[in-house]
């Protein structure tokens, strides 16, 4: 079996091998046969190829000529271009520049025939009196003047002349304007010796000639119009109005405002216009002006100047709000200070009705805003008006402050006056001439004779003479004592013996009171005359001795209306109180009553004064 599968196997080998080798052969003749093909394809293409070659390499020859011709060609074309592009630059710069300057001339020649024509247009308008065309053709012209100023190859003389010539135009048309403006609005004040007050503005007058057309809806001229906008445009109407701004102020608003004696009359007159005019009462009101009174006043002002002048349109506003910008500040100024300050109530019952005062303030603005003369919605006067609370309790504060120092310098001023008396002795009924040459040793003489005084006493006076005053005669001797001690001691010697008489005459002591003192003093004579009571008036007060104890008053009618209540008739005091007129605004300011003075009253009132302040602190 094994040798059997040999055999094939080598069989099979055998067979293999054979047909390898002849597929070899094969293969060897047919690359053989390929190289041959390959070869013969080689040379007969190198045979075309070489032709072809030479033909390329001639061409190349030929392109390169060419080249090298076409360099030098480029050469001399660059540099026959460059000569003639230089040429060409400098020509073209001479050529800029000539038009340039040949395009200044025209723009010049074009702005002077502007120029031109404008000043023919200004002066032909000007006479027909159509001031704003006039006022436009005259800017036009400054705008052309303007232009040929920023060049600077313009020539100076032309400009110059120019210049002139619109300058002397300019004021011509000013002018013209202005002489317009006096004759439509008049001012008559009228020259007076009065020293400031309501009637140095008495026959003031402001006239508004034709300033109104005669239609159904009045409203300012066309001529008006014309001037108030030729101004305008020329820029010189905020000086205009700024000028009548301040004559306006001083002659009639301020004053309507300070004086409740100055009313305004409006009144048409033909041939003359609309005249505002202030007239003064015959009989000068002292009062101050409310507020309603001023408010009436000024917007009749107002509304009427509004209507006959300022209802202008200038650009984007009203005449009217141009004017208001210039007097409002100062007009709300003179309302709060000469008006509103002295409409602050006094008390809390004026204060409720203060209310009127504010919507009146606020419908004035209102109106002033409708018509333009106001643009802002909070302005200072409407503020001070709401602050009414705080302006009163001021108000009341200040008063007391004023009231209380001159209580005290009153009180102060007695006082020094007093101490620099205090040494002296008045002596009421010498007769004059009876001192003789000295009055000083006819006192001590008079002194010694009548009052009981021990011989070694050294009066030690001073000085004495009459008083300096005509009446009453005779006239009182004041004798100055170097010692209070020694004064005090002569008066209570004098009042002890109580009557001294020499000759004829009663001869009286008493002490040497200040002018307000003695003037004090003389309230209680009514008091005094009463019979059957038992008084003293020690200084400024009145001491009267009851059955149930002593009781000091400090007026006359505290002491007459005690008397009146225990049943005693007195003649009533002269004056309304004993207290001096600042004291009694005090008292009126800070609500001060009388009080009963007696030790039985002072103790409950005490006690009553003090449960209501521990109250108040509880709440």
């Amino acid at each position: 079996m094994a040798s059997f599968v040999t055999e094939v196997l080598a069989s099979s080998g055998k067979l293999e091998k054979e047909d390898l080798a002849s597929k070899i052969s094969r293969m060897s003749r047919k690359v053989e046969d390929t190289k041959e093909e390959v070869c013969d394809m080689m040379n007969k293409k190198y045979s075309e190829f070489l032709p072809k070659l030479q033909a390329s390499e001639d061409l190349m020859q030929q392109v390169d000529m060419v080249s090298k011709e076409m360099e030098t060609l480029k050469n001399c074309i660059e540099f026959e271009v460059q000569q003639n592009i230089h040429v060409a630059v400098n020509e073209y710069i001479k050529l800029k520049q000539q038009l340039e300057k040949n395009t200044v001339i025209i723009k010049m020649l074009e702005h002077l025939k502007e120029f031109h024509s404008a000043m023919e247009d200004f002066n032909k308008t000007l006479q027909e009196k159509k001031y704003v065309d006039a006022a436009t053709h005259l800017e036009k012209a400054r705008k052309n003047v303007d232009s040929l100023k920023d060049w600077k190859t313009s020539q100076v003389p032309l400009l110059s002349s120019l210049s002139s010539e619109l300058t002397v135009q300019r004021e011509n048309l000013i002018y013209h304007l202005g002489d317009e403006w006096k004759r439509l609005v008049i001012w008559r004040v009228p020259s007076t010796k009065e020293s400031a007050g309501p009637k140095t503005f008495h026959k003031v007058e402001l006239v508004l000639s034709e300033a109104c057309s005669k239609d159904v809806e009045q409203k300012p001229t066309p001529l008006l119009c014309s001037v108030l906008q030729a101004l305008a445009i020329q820029g010189d109407l905020q000086n205009k109005i700024k000028l009548f701004s301040q004559v306006l102020l001083k002659n009639m608003l301020k004053p309507l405002v300070m004086y409740a004696s100055l009313e305004l009359i409006v009144s048409e007159q033909h041939g003359e216009g609309t005249i505002l005019g202030l007239e003064c009462l015959e009989e000068e009101n002292k009062k101050r002006s409310t507020p309603s009174q001023v408010y009436k006043k000024l917007l009749l002002l107002l509304k009427t100047l509004h209507t006959h002048l300022l209802d202008v349109s200038i650009g984007d506003r009203k005449l009217s709000a141009i004017l208001g910008e210039l007097i409002w500040e100062e007009m709300s100024k003179c309302i709060i200070h000469d008006c509103l300050v002295y409409s602050i109530p006094t008390n809390s019952g004026e204060l409720e009705r203060y209310n009127i005062v504010i919507k009146e303030t606020e419908a004035f603005e209102e109106a002033l805003k409708n018509m333009e003369y106001l643009q802002v919605d909070s302005t200072d006067l409407l503020k001070y008006a709401r602050d009414v609370n705080c302006h009163f309790a001021s108000k009341k504060c200040r008063d007391v402050i004023v009231a209380a120092r001159k209580l005290m310098t009153s009180k102060m001023h007695n006082t020094v006056k007093s101490r620099s008396r205090r040494n002296n002795v008045r002596v009421f009924g010498v007769p004059e001439g009876q001192e003789g040459n000295s009055t000083t040793q006819y006192i001590e003489t008079l002194l010694r004779s009548q009052l009981q005084l021990p011989e070694d006493l050294d009066l030690k006076i001073q000085r004495a003479h009459r008083t300096l005053t005509s009446k009453p005669q005779p006239r009182a001797i004041i004798v100055n004592f170097l010692e209070f001690s020694t004064k005090e001691k002569i008066l209570r010697e004098v009042w002890k013996k109580g009557k001294i008489q020499v000759g004829s005459s009663i001869i009286h002591f008493d002490h040497d009171y200040a002018p307000e003192i003695v003037k004090k003093r003389r309230e209680y004579n009514a008091i005094i005359k009463v019979k059957g009571i038992r008084f003293q008036t020690p200084f400024t007060n009145i001491r009267i001795h009851w059955e149930s104890g002593t009781r000091t008053y400090s007026s006359a009618r505290e002491a007459y209306n005690d008397l009146k209540r225990h049943g005693i008739q007195a003649e009533e005091p002269a004056t309304a109180d004993g207290v001096s007129r600042a004291e009694w605004r005090l008292r009126e300011l800070l609500g001060w009553q009388p009080v009963d003075n007696s030790g039985a009253a002072v103790a409950p009132r005490a006690k009553n004064k003090l449960q209501d302040f521990q109250r108040s602190i509880i709440e």
